[in-house]
């Protein structure tokens, strides 16, 4: 995986300009017997790049650009068992989890690129500033849906969106005790989806052809105000708040025909919706140490309603906002002169009306769950006992439950049941060691993290838990010329633990799908500073 990084260079103390790239690669881990190919590969290329311009003492000017591209063959998954559903017994089941036989081609693409003009522009102690960005992201993902090496189903989803945003902000003087930030925010998108899945079946002598596909074009405004501000009453004591006002446009264009089997709507669709919100922060923080110091906070978070652009098993496309209240408390420490650190926070979020992706029909589409909440807490702790070593230590516990989810799966509701993707309980350690050696340094690190058992869906249904599993990683590097040059072995999963990383319940073949992820994987990196 080589890099290459180019820092700020001023010229005269006026002009910097700074680069850093890098491509990303590795050999596909899943073998296809269909056609004798590697699938789940990675190639990867990036740039980054900008320049910082600075006429007058008072103006910073920086111009800066990113750019993506990403061509990857990725599978959707594999049959889970070949005993139950609507595809039993047919070919292209493997119990070995890294063999698959699919006769569709699978891929994944990605090109993004960004640019942004930030200026900063000093008022005696006040600072006005203006962040201009735009996008633009395009992707297409093409799946053999039925994971077999049988002409039943494949998809060819094309997306693109540009993105334009405008922020405005005046920050007084910290000085005092007493600051504030204001601003004002501006966001346009524009995004097309062309998405068409091709259906062979039901299997049988009855087989027939047929095609489910949706057109969209969603534009989106959003405007927001905000203010924010730091009061110091007494030596120590912090008390801050800010408030956020929202407004939201999205326009929808919408168009989905079928013709095969499975029981999806025809639909055409003019959608328009309108989202307004305040949202806010409190909080209050006491030094009582010079690097010691305990905090609590507040905040109400939301996140606006929207559509389903995609091809959809129900006629009802559209979902609400989300809301949620936050609580958090805990303490930062930084002790023994700055040799260990302990972080730990307890914290507790209420959601209201959720956004959550849920079965409707014979199609997933974002819905809103009536309620759900997680607590718990996370503590961190690392320590430097000597300049060339580094240990760090991290535990957390998280129970994450919905009050209230009608229509999670037909008939059903998962009140009670835990959110998918989160572990109750989670662990990582890591231990870094570095030494001078010849004209530079070496620097050896290992990192472990386990966590416990995580569901893949609301329903919590048993073939979609996933057993808590422990990885390793290490990473030996040596960096060299002033550390301008480096080399690096890695490797990941040190252990070939071979665990999934998605799972789902494919309705229209009623079968689950399986994706792994990668087995024990080693490599080479270089990299360049200039």
């Amino acid at each position: 995986m080589p890099k290459a990084r180019w820092r700020w260079a001023i010229w005269g103390d006026k002009l910097g300009i700074k680069v850093a790239g890098s491509i990303a690669g590795r050999d596909g881990y899943i073998t296809n017997v269909y056609d004798h190919s590697k699938v789940n590969n990675l190639n990867r290329k990036s740039l980054r790049g900008g320049l910082l311009w600075q006429p007058s003492p008072s103006l910073d000017i920086a111009l800066t650009g990113s750019w993506l591209k990403q061509a990857d063959r990725m599978i959707l998954g594999q049959p889970a068992s070949n005993t139950a559903g609507g595809l039993a017994g047919l070919p292209g089941y493997y119990a070995d989890p890294y063999t698959v036989s699919q006769d569709h081609p699978s891929q994944q693409t990605r090109d993004i690129w960004t640019a942004n003009l930030n200026i900063d522009w000093h008022l005696g102690a006040y600072t006005i500033t203006s962040i201009s960005a735009y996008g633009d992201n395009r992707s297409r993902l093409i799946v053999d849906n039925d994971s077999r090496p049988l002409p039943l189903s494949y998809s060819d989803f094309q997306d693109g969106a540009k993105q334009f945003t405008q922020e405005l902000r005046l920050a007084s003087p910290t000085s005092g005790s007493v600051d504030y930030l204001l601003g004002l925010y501006y966001l346009r998108q524009d995004a097309d989806s062309n998405r068409a899945t091709v259906a062979f079946g039901p299997p049988g002598p009855g087989a027939f052809f047929g095609t489910i596909s949706s057109i969209s074009s969603l534009k989106t405004d959003a405007f927001a105000g905000f203010a924010s501000g730091n009061w110091r009453p007494l030596p120590g004591l912090t008390l801050s708040g800010g408030l956020r006002y929202n407004l939201e446009t999205k326009d929808l264009v919408f168009n989905q025909t079928n013709t095969s089997f499975v029981p999806l709507p025809d639909l055409s669709a003019r959608l328009h919706r309108r989202d307004t919100n305040v949202s806010g922060n409190a909080s209050i923080t006491y030094q009582v140490l010079r690097d010691t110091r305990i905090y609590a906070s507040i905040a109400r978070g939301f996140k606006s309603g929207g559509f389903n652009p995609d091809i959809v098993g129900d006629t009802n496309i559209s979902f609400g906002p989300e809301n949620a209240w936050s609580y958090e408390a805990g303490f930062k420490s930084d002790l023994l002169d700055h040799k260990l650190r302990i972080n730990a926070a307890a914290f507790y979020t209420d959601y209201k009306d959720l956004q959550v992706s849920a079965l409707v029909g014979a199609a997933f589409q974002i819905r809103n769950a009536a309620a759900a909440k997680i607590k718990g807490f996370e503590v961190e702790v690392t320590a430097k006992p000597i300049r060339a070593v580094e240990l760090n230590f991290g535990a957390g516990y998280t129970d994450a439950t919905y009050k209230d989810f009608p229509g999670c799966a037909p008939a059903t509701n998962c009140a009670g049941n835990r959110l998918p993707f989160v572990p109750r309980f989670s662990l990582n350690a890591g231990a870094q060691i570095g030494q001078d050696l010849g004209a530079g340094r070496l620097t050896g690190r290992i990192d472990v993290n386990w966590h416990s058992s995580t569901y893949f869906e609301a329903t919590n249904t048993a073939d979609g838990n996933l057993p808590g599993y422990l990885l390793a990683n290490g990473r030996l590097a040596y960096s060299f010329a002033q550390d301008h040059l480096s080399v690096a072995l890695f490797a990941r999963n040190m252990f070939d633990k071979r665990y999934r990383d998605y799972s789902f319940y494919l309705a229209p073949f009623s079968e689950r799908l399986d994706r792994w992820a990668p087995p024990r994987t080693y490599g080479i990196e270089l990299g360049a500073k200039f």
